[in-house]
């Protein structure tokens, strides 16, 4: 079990600090996120036996277009990597056989005197089996695609396209 606690005092994870402006609605819109302590995330890099990206992307009314990192709201849930597993082998039909944290992005939204900061870890992931490149069996609402370059339409941007440079 790995904690956010314990993943922001680990030597081995990159911690990026992150300060964007945000108008007063966006401010409000994350304020019960923060607030609830569900302002937490995790993701995952796997890449393929070429280097490629695995990315997918969510379809239906509750999530956001564009492709994103492999992962899941954490909210309250202490669990990163049991979470980042069980988002993995659920919405990809793979078994992971390691969960590493590697960088923390600790994106704070400002407005006035008032913040509202998101952690959004990223851990490195290995399967049972490799991938090799090879299309994975996604469930019905879930698109997953190897990248070797950034798609134009990312989610969290800053965070994936670092990660085409590793």
């Amino acid at each position: 079990m790995t904690t956010l606690p314990e993943v922001l005092t680990d030597p081995d994870v990159e911690i990026v600090d992150l300060r964007t402006s945000l108008d007063d609605g966006s401010f409000e819109r994350r304020r019960p996120a923060v607030e609830s302590r569900r302002n937490r995330a995790v993701a995952g890099i796997l890449r393929d036996g070429d280097g490629r990206l695995l990315l997918v992307r969510y379809r239906g009314a509750d999530s956001f277009d564009g492709w994103r990192l492999p992962g899941s709201g954490v909210g309250e849930v202490t669990d990163f990597d049991g979470r980042l597993r069980a988002a993995v082998e659920a919405d990809l039909g793979v078994s992971v056989a390691s969960v590493t944290p590697r960088w923390v992005y600790r994106q704070v939204g400002v407005h006035g005197d008032e913040t509202a900061p998101l952690f959004y870890v990223v851990c490195r992931i290995t399967l049972d089996r490799g991938p090799a490149g090879r299309d994975l069996p996604t469930r019905e609402n879930v698109e997953a695609r190897w990248f070797e370059s950034p798609p134009d339409d990312l989610v969290n941007t800053t965070v994936v396209r670092d990660r085409f440079g590793d």
